[in-house]
């Protein structure tokens, strides 16, 4: 399992800290500006990347957890044959990060696919733009399906999981800031959600198994 439990997330390091040696160099030679500059860039590198101890509520064994933080935007019901609902979350730079697994089980089907950072409005985001998907499987065969789409972003999204590896409910497995988080249910969950709702990684419950 990757923990990371410092204050920012692991992620960040080189972000940190190549903005943190531009702003001393730049401070030592006398441009201000570039200093300035540099070290406000650094404060939003910590910032976005921080990493806040999340703890997991009490929840039933079949509850599906939000995977991230942000805002219900859309909720549809769909015909695909595996799945029936589609949950949308936005996420926000104001938003943390970190993704956290929504329940127990295996992961399948994992795809982390470089691409570009456009806006939700373009018509490319669902086909072009950097995106990471993956399928969780319950010891019961159940399975649900997440996808986080990056908007316009600076850096891209992180994964630390790979196929088959076992996941446990609010588990820290990557990274991803100002992003669409699309969740795929099956129609045998019961939501528990609104549009406009906030939600925050590990401790909202957004479904549960009936």
């Amino acid at each position: 399992m990757n923990n990371n439990l410092l204050i920012i997330a692991k992620y960040s390091f080189s972000y940190v800290g190549y903005s943190a040696l531009a702003f001393i160099i730049f401070y030592m030679f006398g441009f201000e500006f570039l200093a300035t500059f540099a070290f406000f860039v650094t404060l939003f590198f910590v910032y976005i990347f921080r990493n806040p101890e999340r703890e997991l509520q009490i929840f039933d064994k079949s509850s599906i957890i939000a995977p991230c933080d942000g805002v219900v935007s859309a909720i549809e019901e769909i015909e695909n044959g595996i799945y029936r609902y589609k949950v949308e979350i936005e996420s926000t730079f104001t938003d943390v990060g970190l993704l956290r697994a929504p329940m127990n089980g295996k992961v399948e089907k994992l795809a982390l696919i470089k691409g570009t950072k456009s806006p939700k409005s373009s018509k490319l985001f669902s086909d072009l733009n950097e995106s990471l998907s993956l399928e969780i499987v319950n010891d019961k065969e159940e399975s649900i399906k997440v996808v986080h789409s990056l908007k316009q972003s600076p850096v891209p999204i992180f994964c630390d999981l790979h196929d088959e590896q076992e996941v446990i409910k609010s588990m820290r497995y990557g990274f991803a800031t100002n992003c669409v988080t699309t969740i795929y249910l099956p129609s045998n969950v019961r939501l528990n959600l609104n549009i406009t709702d906030r939600v925050k990684a590990s401790e909202s419950l957004i479904a549960y198994f009936s």
